[in-house]
């Protein structure tokens, strides 16, 4: 059994988390800044990239903000009256403006028969929800599971919010599994990351400021999903450590 991943913010390669499936999983990632390429990765594993910044719709010579650290630049300019009272900030800072081509995300994965996935993690400095709306006949017929990086405050002029996010995810059969958390230290304050998403706690506390939420489906709840979208389900809910859920969906189903 394969699973599809769909990876859009791939910057840093794509998780080790999936190379627990070795050769049973194929990873399409999206990235401005990797290049293209079509490739047999770890394991023999298929890897596709594109390198395209990427919206709702077919744009040409749109802004884009180049940021000081790479993989935070957006095609919404950063809320400076926020941003600059934290430490983390820094790594905002647009550096230059750029005009860039943005390509339909369904379009563009169409481009390679790419018409559906299994699970879909998206960070895309504020244009998570324009994406997901995209996305949304794959997210409600196929996709299983969303790993998502959202705000709670508006790092970003007219981002969308958490909230946001999660009732439009809701509507389509997802649920908040879990929520992993970072907090930012103003520049008052001696620590730039009090807490950060990856659990580590440098002590203190602070103003959260985004999260990794994952985000499953739940076919006790929702039923009439296929027995082969259950089993991926369960190896996805294993791999994000929601092995509660794995083995109650195990129970249930009589897997």
């Amino acid at each position: 059994m394969k699973i599809t991943v769909l990876d859009l913010g791939s910057f840093d390669g794509f998780s080790p988390i999936w190379d627990q499936l070795e050769e049973n999983v194929e990873l399409i990632g999206v990235d401005p800044f990797i290049k293209n390429q079509i490739n047999f990765g770890k394991f023999g594993r298929k890897e596709i990239i594109f390198n395209n910044v990427v919206g709702d719709i077919d744009e040409e010579d749109v802004d884009f903000y180049v940021s000081e650290f790479g993989q935070a630049s957006s095609l919404l300019k950063e809320n400076s009256k926020l941003v600059s009272r934290f430490h983390a900030g820094k790594y905002g800072k647009i550096v230059r403006t750029e005009k860039v081509s943005v390509k339909e995300i369904k379009k563009l994965l169409e481009s390679q028969n790419i018409k559906k996935f299994d699970f879909l993690k998206i960070d895309v400095e504020g244009y998570e929800l324009k994406l997901l709306n995209n996305l949304k006949d794959i997210l409600k017929k196929d996709c299983l599971g969303i790993q998502c990086e959202c705000f709670f405050q508006e790092y970003h002029i007219g981002r969308p919010l958490f909230s946001d996010i999660e009732i439009f995810l809701r509507e389509l059969g997802y649920y908040v599994f879990d929520i992993s958390l970072e907090k930012w230290g103003r520049i008052t304050n001696q620590i730039e990351y009090p807490i950060d998403h990856r659990g580590g706690n440098r002590g203190g506390n602070a103003q959260v400021m985004w999260a990794d939420v994952l985000f499953l489906k739940d076919p006790i709840l929702d039923e009439g999903m296929e027995r082969e979208k259950i089993e991926k389900l369960i190896i996805l809910s294993e791999l994000y450590n929601q092995k509660d859920f794995a083995d109650e969906l195990k129970s249930y189903f009589n897997m």
